[in-house]
């Protein structure tokens, strides 16, 4: 993953981009998320992390309403975790730090969100190492950088 854009053609149910970075904890990675779509039922745009692939967790602006969401995929079923009301921005820094159990979103910097995994999700995700940038059912969003710090 390099500068430029990540961006689909069409929407796409679940789309994301991960590096492996060969560790699961003490880690940091944060995107500028630019474009991103204010429509309705465009999910949005932001991180996934602690991911194989298939399974992971994530953290995505959904700017139609208003919020951030830490979430969890599980093969196919996701849930929510927790959400954060935020502004209306057209562009946001979205950043994701990893200390396990403690996982905390920040957006332009400010914490916005604090999760401590549950026994289950650091079984399931504990050891993923793979981490980078999320797009649901969103073809607008554009990634201007990606960062990941251990």
């Amino acid at each position: 993953l390099g500068s430029g854009e990540v961006r689909a053609r069409q929407r796409v149910a679940l789309g994301h981009a991960t590096v492996n970075l060969g560790l699961s904890n003490q880690v940091m990675v944060s995107a500028f998320v630019t474009s991103i779509s204010p429509q309705a039922g465009r999910s949005g745009a932001g991180l996934s992390f602690l991911s194989d692939g298939v399974s992971h967790m994530y953290a995505i602006y959904q700017r139609d309403q208003g919020r951030i969401v830490l979430g969890k995929r599980e093969i196919a079923l996701d849930t929510v975790i927790a959400t954060a009301t935020i502004s209306d921005r057209a562009a946001t820094q979205i950043q994701v730090e990893v200390a396990q159990p403690a996982i905390r979103v920040l957006v332009d910097g400010v914490p916005v969100i604090s999760h401590t995994m549950t026994a289950a999700e650091t079984l399931l995700f504990g050891s993923k190492t793979r981490f980078g940038l999320e797009a649901d059912n969103d073809n607008q969003s554009r990634f201007d950088w990606f960062r990941a710090e251990a």
